[in-house]
């Protein structure tokens, strides 16, 4: 079962990034919406459907209170922590539910951490963060991180050594996913496919230049106001498409533009020629370790001059399948040595 814990707007960061969310909205509206859990459930209803057919999810938790009491009347036996930048304070409801705070007393849960990120490779936890951290840590079974310098932030702060194992996103191939969308029957689109979180004018500029280059038209799968611009006059053309288009689009793409990395990592997994462009704020450093991984560090663009010779510039995907595979084979056997040999001792 997966957890629904949503955030609590105590932490100032969140607070920040909800109010920037909602004034995004607001400004492209023309009627007077009060943005509230409502409104955002209408917004990414469509997201909202995917997960609930795919993945089984608890019910909304919003306090620890609620969480403590879920675990309480459920009685797991396993417990696994991760993965996208779940020890990342600023980023959490409460930074010490990850690490299983409410269960440190009980002994008979087997506690694991997979792919666990903190976002960047910098140490953003407080003084008393890291220490009441450094000690719940203690009561994990198994820890491991899903960026090279993760391993460096653990060791250095937290006392341990964890291993470092893939994101679970890349545990699946192409084809798992395409599964996943086979009963649709999609449009299929072509040209260059763009996934971008938080479009300024100088991206949009890169992914018109690069459209140009490689003579293609321009697609996406994000809400209608992302394409129309302002003055949009209904909360219908906010709302996020399905994800099965969101997964399709990687397949039909002849090129990817995205600064997302698990838009990146899609672009990988789907053998697409692609640019990512770093997104500081949500964490440079994961892309760096990301792309490292499989040679590929010269995707990311840091020199817009560098543009037209990067989108022309072939990937050499056998090269990278195979690195993928191995790094594959270490993460899934993480897995079954912490999680199904465990399952088989209960």
């Amino acid at each position: 079962t997966t957890m629904d814990r949503v955030r609590e707007n105590k932490n100032p960061i969140l607070k920040r990034k909800l109010s920037e969310l909602k004034s995004n909205i607001l400004n492209t509206l023309t009627t007077n919406l009060i943005i509230t859990e409502k409104v955002f459930d209408q917004i990414f209803a469509k997201q909202y459907a995917f997960v609930k057919k795919h993945i089984q999810i608890t019910g909304r938790i919003h306090t620890d209170e609620e969480l403590a009491n879920h675990f309480n009347q459920e009685k797991y036996d396993i417990v696994i922590v991760g993965s996208d930048q779940t020890w990342r304070p600023a980023y959490s409801p409460n930074i010490y539910n990850y690490f299983l705070d409410f269960l440190k007393n009980d002994k008979d849960i087997k506690k694991i951490v997979y792919a666990t990120s903190f976002g960047t490779d910098q140490w953003e936890f407080s003084k008393e963060e890291t220490q009441k951290c450094k000690e719940l840590v203690k009561t994990f079974d198994a820890v491991s991180v899903r960026e090279k310098s993760g391993i460096d932030l653990c060791q250095k702060y937290l006392g341990i050594t964890p291993e470092f194992v893939l994101d679970p996103t890349m545990l699946l191939k192409k084809e798992d996913y395409l599964k996943l969308i086979a009963s649709k029957n999609l449009p299929k689109r072509s040209g260059l496919f763009s996934y971008i979180l938080d479009e300024t004018d100088e991206i949009a500029k890169i992914i018109a230049d690069t459209a140009e280059h490689l003579k293609l038209e321009h697609f996406t799968n994000q809400p209608i106001n992302r394409a129309k611009g302002k003055n949009v006059t209904n909360l219908e053309d906010h709302i996020y498409p399905e994800l099965e288009g969101w997964l399709q689009a990687f397949n039909d793409a002849d090129f990817i533009v995205t600064n997302s990395f698990h838009g990146t990592v899609f672009s990988i997994l789907f053998n697409k020629p692609f640019v990512s462009i770093a997104h500081s704020e949500r964490g440079a450093s994961r892309f760096h370790s990301l792309l490292s991984l499989f040679g590929l560090e010269d995707r990311l663009l840091t020199d817009k001059s560098k543009l037209k010779e990067m989108a022309m510039q072939n990937i050499d995907y056998d090269a990278v399948n195979l690195k993928l595979e191995a790094l594959r084979k270490h993460s899934l056997d993480f897995l079954s040595k912490n999680v199904i040999n465990s399952i088989h001792e209960l």
